[in-house]
């Protein structure tokens, strides 16, 4: 709870509640969360007002905030009725559970009792953000922790009314997809929202979507012309060397930045002029099964060439790592921030202004135009629906049914100057 508390009401931001126990006392059951040095003070205030608390605090032996928990023979004071203590790094707080879900979790822990039970609860509380991917979960975190920042600004109640008025606000900053994320998001948190409520986010978006239809850029691609560039205008280092690997790599396996951080050395396996590139874990891959992408990789070729160069500088560097894209100073992974930064950083010198996601989108209609089938791109690229591939393939004659052949042009060569003879 801590020194500076913000009662639930209008004027109070910045109040000390050591002051206004007896209105704190009013809200029953409190969580407190002091600094260390007001712990002693916060018991005293509590024996005196008989206020009841959840308090979390350092287990800090040698600091008075210890002491004050304890009696003269190093027992927990009588007025703690129960206690939990928990190893450094231990996952304590919940992602994020709040209305109807908060409500329901509460009336299981009121029955709950002992701590065994509690802690199945705690799967229960749980259970909806580890069902998400790991990149879907982080995502959904941030977008929660923003709206009950907006929502604690204007100081609202933390409901779905709230979260309608906020979606309004965004509406005017972001556009549909970004307000289909905030709606998700909040269905992890607090659960299904009313019909209404449903309703108006629901038009909200597709109105939304009618504006977007005048502004819609198409989105990036990145061809294969473009990465052969990057290629060949590689400087001799090892840090560019590096960066380049993971365009090319990218660009070749339909790699998705978190799947290409993961990547380790023994994932990368070459056979038969082929390189077979094992993704431990896809975005889609809920049972972490795995899967392969099979890469043209004949001996001379760019990636072959740049794959070999990549091992010998590693194996003259003294830190080693298991990944394959490391920080070149520690042999640390290259987190997929850094993966991302990397990309479009390269990209920019060859004056492209794209994502890490380009390359994946360019390679799929690469394929396509090489004449590979939709479901053979569909397998390659490790995606799970035919709606999601199909957003990233754009027109092509071959998929179309047309032979390449028969729409080139005749080369005719330089135009030829003909003299005229008089008749």
């Amino acid at each position: 709870m801590g020194r500076n508390k913000i009662f639930p009401e209008p004027g109070c931001i910045g109040a000390d509640v050591l002051e206004h126990v007896e209105q704190a006392t009013q809200y029953g059951l409190a969580w407190w969360v002091p600094p260390p040095g007001l712990v002693p003070k916060l018991i005293r205030e509590a024996r005196k007002s008989q206020a009841k608390g959840i308090l979390a605090t350092p287990i800090w032996k040698t600091h008075p905030s210890y002491q004050a928990l304890v009696n003269g023979e190093g027992e927990f004071i009588a007025e703690m009725r129960d206690w939990k203590i928990f190893g450094v790094n231990t996952k304590i707080i919940s992602p994020g559970v709040e209305g109807r879900r908060r409500e329901f979790f509460d009336k299981i822990t009121e029955i709950s009792g002992s701590d065994n039970m509690r802690d199945l609860v705690s799967i229960l509380v749980t259970a909806p953000w580890d069902s998400k991917a790991a990149a879907t979960k982080k995502s959904y975190f941030f977008e929660n922790e923003a709206r009950r920042k907006w929502v604690e600004a204007r100081q609202l109640p933390l409901n779905e009314s709230s979260m309608l008025l906020y979606l309004a606000e965004r509406s005017t900053q972001v556009g549909s997809s970004s307000l289909a994320k905030i709606i998700a998001a909040y269905h992890v948190a607090s659960g299904k929202i009313s019909g209404m409520g449903s309703q108006l986010s629901s038009d909200l978006i597709r109105s939304q979507r009618r504006k977007e239809i005048d502004t819609r850029k198409q989105p990036e691609k990145v061809s294969w012309i473009e990465v052969k560039r990057l290629v060949e205008n590689m400087e001799n280092d090892e840090k560019t060397e590096r960066d380049t690997l993971i365009v090319l790599l990218s660009f070749k396996a339909l790699l998705r930045v978190d799947e290409a951080a993961e990547l380790k050395w023994i994932d990368l396996k070459m056979e038969r002029k082929s390189l077979e590139v094992r993704i431990r874990r896809a975005k889609n891959d809920q049972m972490a099964l795995g899967r392969s992408c099979f890469v043209e990789c004949p001996e001379g070729s760019e990636l072959d060439c740049l794959l070999k160069r990549w091992r010998v500088r590693y194996s003259l560097r003294k830190s080693k790592s298991e990944y394959l894209f490391h920080n070149l100073n520690n042999g640390s992974k290259l987190s997929s921030s850094a993966i991302s930064t990397i990309t479009k950083n390269m990209l920019k010198t060859c004056g492209l202004t794209a994502t890490h996601h380009a390359l994946r989108r360019g390679a799929a209609n690469d394929l396509q135009a090489r004449g590979l089938s939709f479901n053979e791109i569909k397998t390659r690229g490790r995606w799970r629906s035919d709606g999601g591939l199909a957003r990233y393939l754009t027109d092509d004659r071959r998929a179309q049914g047309m032979e390449v052949e028969e729409i080139e042009e005749e080369d005719e060569g330089p135009p030829v100057l003909v003299k005229e003879t008089s008749v």
